[in-house]
């Protein structure tokens, strides 16, 4: 099943495991986060593979990336908000 994450991610079941992907592309998201993790600017990533993901597919994933940790802090926090209600009654 495939699913649009953005203008320019997808996952999809049936190619690579579900694992997020360029859309029209076999590279990884991870991979390309893997770069932005040692530094490297969007533009010296779309470089690397060929421009066929513009810096801003780069920037997406980025986004992704801050907006899934911060969606897992959140459901964390009122995990553990209610769990202290839970137990103060």
């Amino acid at each position: 099943m495939r699913k649009i994450l953005g203008k320019y991610i997808e996952s999809d079941s049936e190619k690579g495991n579900g694992e997020l992907r360029f859309i029209g592309t076999r590279i990884a998201v991870a991979d390309a986060l893997f770069y932005v993790s040692k530094g490297k600017t969007f533009q010296s990533i779309s470089e690397k593979y060929n421009s066929l993901i513009p810096p801003e597919a780069v920037a997406e994933a980025v986004e992704l990336a801050i907006k899934s940790i911060r969606d897992v802090h959140t459901r964390r926090e009122y995990r553990t908000r209610r769990a202290k209600k839970t137990s103060a009654v």
